[in-house]
């Protein structure tokens, strides 16, 4: 392991990820402090009676005014649960999410060792329905000047000329949007 393993190990160990995923399994954002506490303990392997408190003083658990836990932010939320599923996923249940939660999809690819394997997969098996989501991956986890690199080399990877075509198009696109917001950010 190396340095950046360190903190989602911590979060592994406190059972943070273990409550993400839960939730967001069950598409909540908040649940009763007395529900959050059971899942954090049966999943922390260290810290076991204070990963609550732990949680809370560290700031990623935030009580709202019906005294329910959520994390500070959604995206805390869906980046804890991508990290959850990171090394538990197969190949077919990682083409599933992308197809079936393309948000939480890019996430984990954005975390994954092999981002362009990851999305290769998606474009062979989902076609042209996986390209805005793998095009978005793409640049979310390839510098630009790796972006034409990795469109040649789905280009060679036995994935449907359409789904090739389509994800060129959504990466001009997406390149396009951020031009006019870079744009707009310097007038």
């Amino acid at each position: 392991g190396n340095a950046t393993d360190k903190p989602e190990q911590a979060m592994r160990s406190m059972g943070l990820l273990a409550l993400a995923q839960q939730m967001d399994r069950q598409n909540q954002a908040a649940l009763s402090a007395q529900l959050a506490g059971d899942i954090l303990s049966q999943n922390a392997t260290a810290q076991r009676g204070t990963a609550l408190t732990a949680a809370r003083e560290a700031g990623l658990l935030v009580e709202d005014p019906q005294h329910n836990l959520r994390f500070i932010h959604p995206l805390v939320q869906r980046c804890l649960a991508a990290l959850a599923l990171r090394d538990g996923l197969s190949p077919q249940q990682e083409v599933a999410l992308s197809a079936t939660d393309p948000a939480l999809w890019k996430m984990f690819v954005a975390l994954s060792n092999d981002p362009e394997k990851a999305i290769m997969r998606a474009l062979q098996e989902n076609g042209s329905r996986a390209a805005g989501a793998a095009a978005h991956a793409l640049i979310q986890t390839q510098p630009a000047e790796r972006l034409v690199k990795s469109a040649r080399t789905m280009r060679s990877a036995q994935i449907e000329a359409s789904a090739i075509r389509e994800l060129g198009a959504e990466l001009i696109a997406r390149g396009e949007q951020e031009a006019g917001a870079v744009a707009q950010q310097h007038r």
